[in-house]
């Protein structure tokens, strides 16, 4: 807080860094000094880094026309140029605030019209109601443009409000000439959709709206995104329900906030024991871990030290918790950090006291020597029991598998060496035996010191072991096939070829897909074969190096590589026939499979050389659409998500609660549903990520090609038949739009006006020969 003179306020601050802390100083000061030129020349230098606070900017305006006698000519000038340099960054927020100020306190300047406009449209452009808004404005002014307008965007469609008895809904109709709206609730009742009819004044005087970044209307409108960053970095969801509830919400709320909707009932518990952890560590979040069900959490407005951080998550945690937050500040303090210097002295002491208790465990005896020694390393001298040292304890271990409690992946490994010190070759055994139960940072340690003293053919049966019992270690077997079908194993791989793992991972994604749906089968086991299925499907597809390319479907191209050619029969058909892949994924797949093939003749000499790319190849792992054909699939895949989705879920949801799931035919046609809606967002999403828009300008009416219409006489019975050539996301039988990746429209791809061609109806019944008779563009 920067101090001033009794008469002067003080300068209204936020978290800032210390460099355009400085500038803001230079010119709050220069213009309570009534030095304008002090302001001028500082002035470009803050418009990079301005504070975000509209009364910072009004004392020094008032300032310069008080003490500075500044005309207003000058301080507009000013305002413009900081507007000017806030539309460059795109920020559009702040910029309308500014120009807002502006047109209050110089309502006659014509500077900010355009400037208002631009803020308006930068702001508001995206909505689709912007531009019948603004037409509605036209002439008025600035002052009541601002306010109608917020007034206004607030109201169209698809904005979010809550009403006290029908919950948060959806504005699905706006109407400026009767200033009346129409909001769609859920119906929990008859779990279904209601819409109510609301007058302008009734919504603003009786209902509360939320911003469109607001969690509340994110959930609504957003949901898909919100769902992945609960489970990506659940840390980030928090912190962004708190910033919608003023900052502050005990663990029951946030519970009633998320559950159901962003994560699912029945992984709640799931979620908040990851969440809670990763909560822990957020230096932005404050969290009372002894409140139970009412713990509070709150938004911090400035970040935790590393102390605090430490503090809070060590000493209220189990062994392995303190092991992460000690290495987390290990490694933060090489990397500068700083710690108070009574905070390793305060964790000496509390391991000490651990390590006496009687029902303290022998591997977190091991766990806490470790960390004495760690500690001991920055200083924090301390003193343990003789029988809790670490030779102590090493000295009491006979079962390797006791290792599979420590979490750390450095105290697996000087926990392995000290053991193979003491037992020597055996030892390796030993630590084989133990690999396949292991967690993934135990498995890793285990590994390394095998690999390391080529221990290969230990290695090899360890893993083969795992790889039999995916379901009983799912983390540990997915790292393991990671390792398999990236290549970082090449000393087995003639022990454990990844081509024969591909085929035995197809079949399996089959049973686990039956294992996920079977309600027989435990609810731990289910979960762990939907990770399998959605990992494994994702390691299947990654991009790699296939003969010195960069290609997706890496792993089933090399396996079409090395795999004889029964064999590589058997995994087509097995990709064809499993039913954890969608229609996009086999044709992907069977794509790369027939590349991989081209290639493999090419480079043997087989075959003449490939082809350049023609108009028609939208190039490896990509597929041409229209520019309205994506639109569709992007309305499409919108109303997947946010409409039929939601509604898919309340109506599993409605059918669970009639009970006896077994006998429950709506149940298990809405699961049946859910998967279709599943599989058609997958594969539009897909779709999306791959298409090429088609430029209309570029479609070629000397042959056949994308995007033209074309006739051909079928010369079996001479009638005229007509096509349009697309692709496979607008293909439509009914209106003759056929897909140019079709067997029935490869082979008229590239022929002209004139030419033969031969090829197999439609549905696929019979083969014809068709002549060409006229091509024409369609788009």
């Amino acid at each position: 807080m920067i101090q001033s003179k009794s008469s002067d306020p003080a300068m209204p601050l936020e978290d800032v860094t210390k460099e355009p802390l400085s500038i803001w100083v230079r010119v709050w000061e220069a213009a309570k000094q009534g030095d304008s030129s002090g302001v001028e020349d500082s002035w470009t230098d803050l418009t990079q880094t301005p504070p975000r606070i509209v009364s910072w900017y009004f004392q020094v305006f008032r300032w310069l026309k008080n003490r500075a006698k500044q005309d207003d000519e000058k301080t507009t000038d000013l305002i413009v140029l900081l507007a000017n340099e806030l539309q460059v960054k795109k920020d559009f927020a702040f910029m309308y605030e500014i120009i807002k100020f502006a047109v209050q306190t110089w309502p006659k300047c014509g500077k900010f019209g355009p400037l208002a406009g631009r803020a308006l449209k930068g702001l508001y452009g995206a909505n689709p109601w912007f531009r019948s808004v603004a037409s509605s404005l036209n002439g008025a002014k600035l002052s009541v443009v601002f306010d109608r307008f917020d007034e206004y965007i607030k109201l169209t469609p698809g904005q979010v409000w809550r009403h006290y008895q029908f919950g948060d809904g959806i504005i699905t109709d706006f109407d400026m000439n009767t200033r009346r709206i129409v909001i769609e609730f859920d119906d929990a009742e008859n779990g279904n959709k209601m819409k109510k009819e609301f007058s302008f004044d009734g919504a603003n005087s009786f209902l509360k709206y939320f911003a469109p970044d607001h969690i509340v209307a994110r959930r609504m409108t957003d949901l898909p995104e919100l769902q992945k960053i609960a489970e990506e970095a659940p840390q980030k969801l928090v912190r962004m329900i708190l910033k919608g509830h003023n900052g502050t919400i005990n663990q029951s709320d946030l519970k009633d906030f998320v559950s159901g909707t962003i994560v699912a009932a029945k992984s709640w518990n799931r979620w908040w024991e990851k969440a809670r952890l990763e909560i822990q560590k957020d230096p932005m979040i404050e969290f009372d871990t002894t409140g139970g069900a009412r713990a509070t959490l709150v938004l911090r407005s400035t970040p935790r030290s590393l102390t605090d951080e430490i503090r809070e998550v060590f000493f209220n945690s189990n062994c392995s918790t303190m092991v992460d937050a000690l290495l987390d500040m290990l490694d933060r303090l090489s990397k500068g950090d700083e710690v108070e210097d009574e905070l390793p002295l305060e964790m000496q002491k509390h391991i000490e006291a651990l390590a006496t208790k009687p029902e303290t465990s022998l591997i977190d005896k091991l766990q806490i020597a470790f960390m004495h020694e760690d500690l001991a390393q920055i200083g924090a001298k301390g003193t343990l029991p003789e029988a809790c040292s670490t030779a102590a304890i090493i000295a009491k271990i006979d079962d390797y598998a006791l290792l599979a409690d420590i979490s750390s992946y450095d105290y697996s490994v000087r926990a392995l060496n000290m053991l193979y010190a003491r037992d020597g070759e055996e030892g390796h055994e030993l630590a084989c035996a133990l690999l396949p139960y292991a967690s993934p940072k135990v498995a890793q340690a285990i590994w390394r010191e095998l690999t390391k003293d080529k221990n290969e053919e230990c290695a090899v049966d360890a893993i083969q072991q795992l790889l039999a019992s995916p379901i009983d270690n799912p983390d540990t077997y997915l790292w393991a096939v990671h390792c398999i079908l990236s290549g970082s194993w090449k000393a087995l791989a003639d022990a454990i070829p990844a081509s024969r793992l591909i085929i035995e991972l197809v079949n399996l994604l089959g049973d686990w897909v039956v294992m996920a749906d079977k309600e027989s089968v435990n609810r731990r086991t289910r979960e762990e074969a939907k990770k399998l299925i959605a990992r494994v499907r994702t390691m299947l597809q990654i991009r790699g190096k296939v003969l010195d390319r960069q290609l997706d479907f890496m792993p089933i191209r090399l396996a079409t590589l090395e795999l004889p050619s029964e064999q590589l029969a058997q995994l087509r058909s097995a990709i064809a026939a499993c039913p954890a892949f969608n229609n996009v994924f086999c044709v992907g797949a069977e794509k790369a499979i027939q590349k991989s093939l081209e290639m493999l003749a090419h480079d043997a000499g087989e075959a003449e050389p490939m082809p350049e790319a023609s108009p028609v190849d939208a190039g490896e792992g990509w597929h041409w659409c229209t520019k309205q054909g994506r639109e569709k699939m992007s309305e499409r895949l919108a109303y997947l998500q946010n409409e039929a989705l939601p509604k898919n879920a309340e109506e599993i949801a409605k059918a669970r609660a009639e009970g006896d799931l077994k006998e429950n035919a709506g149940y298990h046609a809405a699961r049946e549903r859910h998967g279709m809606l599943l599989d058609e967002i997958n594969i539009l999403s897909m779709g999306l990520s791959s298409c090429k828009i088609f430029n209309p300008e570029d479609v070629d009416t000397t042959t056949v090609s994308f995007g033209v219409r074309f006739t051909a006489r079928n010369l079996s019975t001479d009638a005229i038949e007509s096509y349009i050539v697309l692709g496979s996301f607008e293909s439509d039988l009914e209106q003759h739009i056929i897909s140019y990746e079709t067997p029935f429209m490869t082979p008229f791809l590239g022929a002209h006006k004139g030419d033969v061609v031969t090829a197999t109806s439609v549905d696929g019944t019979q083969s014809s020969d068709y002549r060409i008779e006229e091509i024409a563009a369609a788009i």
